[in-house]
C-alpha cells in the first residue's frame, strides 16, 4: 500500500508540473505573438515594454492582444484595461 501511495502522490506531481508547463507555455506563446504583431504595427519595442510583456500575466496579455488592433499607438496598447 505504501508503493500505491507514493506512486499516486508522484503521479499527481506529474501531472502538477504538466499543467503548469502548458500555461507557461501558453503565455510565452502569447508574448511571443503580442511582440510580433507590435513590431509589425509600431516597430522596434522599448526594451521595458519587451520586458513588461514576457513578464505579464495571461489575462493581461490577452488583453493587449486584443487593444492592439485598435489602439493608435503602444502607449494606448499599454492602458488598455478590460476586454472592448
Amino acid at each position: 500500500m505504501v508503493g500505491t501511495i507514493a506512486e499516486q502522490i508522484l503521479e499527481e506531481g506529474r501531472m502538477e508540473g504538466e499543467a503548469k508547463g502548458r500555461v507557461e507555455g501558453l503565455k510565452e506563446g502569447k508574448a511571443v505573438s503580442f511582440l510580433r504583431l507590435a513590431r509589425l504595427k509600431f516597430g522596434e519595442i522599448p526594451p521595458g515594454r519587451v520586458e513588461q510583456v514576457r513578464g505579464a500575466a495571461n489575462g493581461e496579455l490577452d488583453i493587449w492582444l486584443d487593444a492592439l488592433f485598435s489602439a493608435e499607438d503602444l502607449d494606448a496598447v499599454f492602458a488598455a484595461r478590460s476586454f472592448h
